[in-house]
């Protein structure tokens, strides 16, 4: 390992840098299994702490 290598795990492990991103969940089609899938995906990401819109 060269010091690149070093510095990198250094900056992963030691520096969180949070960035909050802005969602747009489309669901084209009004359907029971679609609305389930589409929401499970929306919560994770708003559990991560991003913005989490829906249009269905």
């Amino acid at each position: 390992m060269n010091i690149h290598h070093v510095f990198l795990i250094f900056v992963l492990l030691f520096i969180k840098n949070v960035a909050s991103y802005n969602f747009l969940v489309i669901s084209p089609v009004y359907g029971f299994s679609h609305m389930k899938s589409m929401a499970i995906i929306a919560n994770q990401l708003a559990d991560a702490g991003h913005q989490v819109v829906i249009q269905y």
